[in-house]
């Protein structure tokens, strides 16, 4: 019986596991995936520690994300992209895109869909779809 799914079997190791092994085992710089080589500014390590010390964030995040965040995300698209974009049916928080596209993909998409997959992409796009 196998124990993961014929989903997920094809998936693999991703390049980014690949370059991070080939990065740690030369003492490359990995200028890749948002791996700063600097510690976060003491402010924000100050605001982390407040939130963190809140009940108010001590807890599971709704599905959708905190509204203040979605809020927030929703004012600066507008700021910004100059987006009218309605914070409530319009903004969704995930812990990243790979998240995003997986969950879009899932909610949108039915087996037999036809998708259109724009290069270059990350390597677990076409996984997630198929």
């Amino acid at each position: 019986m196998p124990t993961i799914s014929n989903r997920v079997a094809g998936f693999g190791t991703t390049i980014f596991t690949e370059i991070n092994d080939l990065a740690q085992k030369h003492g490359a710089l990995n200028l890749g995936q948002g791996k700063p080589d600097f510690d976060a500014p003491p402010s924000i390590v100050a605001e982390a520690v407040k939130a963190l010390q809140s009940a108010t964030y001590n807890q599971y995040a709704p599905g959708v994300g905190a509204s203040v965040l979605r809020e927030a995300i929703a004012a600066h698209s507008g700021r910004f992209y100059n987006l009218d974009i309605d914070a409530v049916r319009g903004v969704v928080v995930t812990s990243g895109a790979t998240e995003a596209v997986f969950s879009s993909v899932l909610g949108l998409v039915d087996r037999g869909d036809e998708v259109i997959v724009i290069e270059p992409f990350f390597d677990s796009y076409v996984p997630n779809i198929t």
